[in-house]
């Protein structure tokens, strides 16, 4: 992808995992642990 101009442009099409520490600390809970059931069932439920 060369939208993104400069030494971020390389974590774009391969992704970087990130994983959040301070909501799940504080008691929320992800419906979805990853994008692609997310992004699934966002796109079920418009059709």
């Amino acid at each position: 992808m060369k939208l993104a101009p400069g030494e971020m442009s390389g974590l774009l099409p391969g992704g970087q995992k990130v994983l959040p520490a301070r909501l799940p600390e504080q008691g929320f809970a992800f419906r979805f642990r990853e994008i692609e059931p997310a992004l699934a069932d966002l796109l079920a439920a418009s059709t």
